[in-house]
């Protein structure tokens, strides 16, 4: 079953993320989102995805979220999302668009990822 926007409590869902330690009263909840695209196939970069699902957080849920987007399409841009993570506040969630050809992009961020953060 899927949750309908009209149907979701946007106080309870910031009260369940209290509730296991993953945001604190004071300070909304960060979420980055990176778009990856394919190194080979400009025609299929599209990042809209991400401009509505960030518009859609910040609509709904105002002040209580601060929402940072980061797209690219190129090997080399990998270690500046990473670099700009943790220079950042403590980002509480990271989305990831997955777009068609960009598997090796998306393995090597996750990669980079969890060897940054282990």
């Amino acid at each position: 079953m899927v949750a309908k926007k009209e149907d979701i409590d946007k106080k309870s869902v910031i009260e369940e993320m209290n509730k296991v330690g993953m945001v604190s009263n004071t300070s909304p909840v960060r979420i980055k989102l990176i778009g990856l695209g394919s190194p080979k196939h400009y025609s299929t970069w599209n990042d809209l995805s991400l401009e509505t699902l960030a518009g859609d957080l910040r609509g709904f849920f105002g002040q209580e979220v601060d929402v940072i987007m980061d797209a690219s399409h190129m090997f080399e841009e990998i270690e500046r999302f990473l670099d700009n993570i943790n220079k950042m506040p403590e980002i509480h969630m990271i989305g990831v668009s997955v777009q068609p050809g960009s598997l090796d992009l998306v393995q090597k961020f996750i990669l980079e990822l969890r060897q940054k953060t282990s």
